[in-house]
């Protein structure tokens, strides 16, 4: 599959205005020991800022695939898998508990720390 190939799979998708499907194919990248082409899918979004939702910020999230087993439908596939990883990243920041973010994309732990939680009665 080449690279034109590629791009007019991802020109037929759509998703939430002011996102952006694009492709890049990269020749001759040792993977497991082999020289392979590989493709590196990329998803430009505009999505509110967690800290200044009035405001936006644009996010690009990519995935990388090889080439040779890559079918038209994995293109699709590899494009929504994106999708799901802005929306949960996105969900993570913006689930909050008494303005606490719970859970951080951002690091490694949950946030906030134990002593810096909200507390909650006992039996929630």
């Amino acid at each position: 599959m080449t690279q034109s190939d590629i791009n007019a799979i991802l020109s037929r998708l759509s998703y939430k205005p002011g996102t952006s499907f694009s492709a890049k194919l990269v020749p001759g990248v040792r993977v497991d020991g082999a020289w392979v082409d590989v493709v590196n899918l990329s998803l430009t979004i505009q999505v509110p800022d967690a800290f200044s939702p009035k405001e936006k910020t644009e996010l690009t999230f990519s995935s990388t695939t090889r080439v040779p087993e890559c079918a038209p439908f994995d293109v699709v596939e590899a494009a929504w898998a994106l999708v799901k990883q802005v929306e949960i990243h996105e969900a993570m920041e913006f689930f909050r508990l008494d303005g606490f973010m719970v859970r951080d994309p951002h690091a490694p732990e949950v946030t906030p720390a134990p002593e810096e939680a909200p507390s909650l009665p006992a039996g929630s």
